[in-house]
């Protein structure tokens, strides 16, 4: 592009540092430059005024107009504020917020309450730090010896076996952590369980699975069948049986639209749909009642 016909304006413009974000905007203003802000770096100053003792039992609560408000929480502290009150407003006149003040009114009242910091990454780093802990557990010299045993037995590289090593004590740290925090080993895989829960999560998933093809499979032969019904044999929670009803719903649905449906899922569908025993009910009188119902219903 030749130079003279560069795009020019705001957008083009070229920015040589981090800083330039808030010089070229009136950003910087509006952040630093705002009277909450000015305040606030003023409390922090406050000591700087009166000094490391008298900041103790002192703070600045508030301000309205051109009188500040200054907390004193003891009362030989709110004496002395008011014998050296001209000289902290002398002092004052030559901070670059506090020059506006030109009274002061001490008040007593409790102590300034701090309040901690908190992140949304708080509660991450909690749980990151808790589980540092729990596995930095010490190796005793037998089992170190019998990872190094391990190691130069069954590890032919030289170059493998400081990692294979680090892996293994890693590994064991992992498991003796997890013992001492009252792990115990799953009744289905023996895989450690924590202490709230019954069994692992890999089990406690195909448990849910298995007992989903359960109630599936209870509905195929018994496509009539209410909830009270369903979890009389098979204990279960009423979403999952509406979500195994929909599943199988969606798919009689698919096999009708698709025209490769058996003569009996009709029925199955009405069954599902009423509660209705298959059995009191004939093909055709399925295909009329399906045809009467509205599409959304099913």
């Amino acid at each position: 592009m030749d130079e003279d016909k560069k795009p020019t304006g705001k957008r083009f413009r070229r920015m040589e540092n981090i800083s330039s974000v808030f010089s070229s905007s009136d950003l910087n203003h509006r952040l630093f430059g705002h009277e909450g802000f000015q305040f606030f770096l003023f409390q922090k100053r406050w000591e700087k005024l009166v000094g490391q003792v008298m900041a103790k039992e002192s703070y600045v609560s508030s301000y309205k107009n051109d009188v500040l408000f200054v907390t004193v929480t003891n009362s030989v502290f709110l004496q002395q504020l008011y014998v050296i009150k001209n000289d902290i407003l002398s002092r004052l006149s030559e901070d670059e917020f506090g020059k506006r003040f030109t009274d002061i009114c001490f008040i007593a009242g409790p102590r300034k309450k701090k309040y901690q910091t908190f992140t949304t990454l708080d509660p991450i780093n909690r749980a990151i730090e808790k589980e540092q802990r729990m596995y930095d557990q010490p190796l005793t010299d037998k089992e170190t010896d019998w990872i190094r045993h391990w190691v130069s037995t069954h590890i032919e590289k030289e170059a493998l076996q400081a990692p294979f090593s680090d892996m293994m004590k890693a590994v064991l740290q992992i498991r003796k952590g997890e013992l001492a925090a009252g792990y115990h080993p799953c009744p289905r895989c023996g895989a450690l369980t924590p202490p709230d829960t019954s069994l692992c999560s890999s089990c406690e998933r195909k448990n849910r699975q298995e007992k989903r093809a359960r109630i599936i499979e209870l509905l195929r032969r018994n496509p009539h069948f209410t909830f009270q019904e369903v979890t009389s044999r098979f204990p279960c929670t009423y979403p999952l049986y509406e979500s195994c009803v929909n599943q199988l719903i969606h798919g009689y649905k698919e096999r009708i639209f698709h025209q490769f449906a058996r003569p009996d899922e009709k029925r199955r569908l009405l069954a599902l749909l009423t509660h209705r025993p298959i059995e009191s009910m004939t093909d055709q009188e399925a295909e009329e009642a399906l045809k009467k119902l509205p599409k959304k219903s099913w």
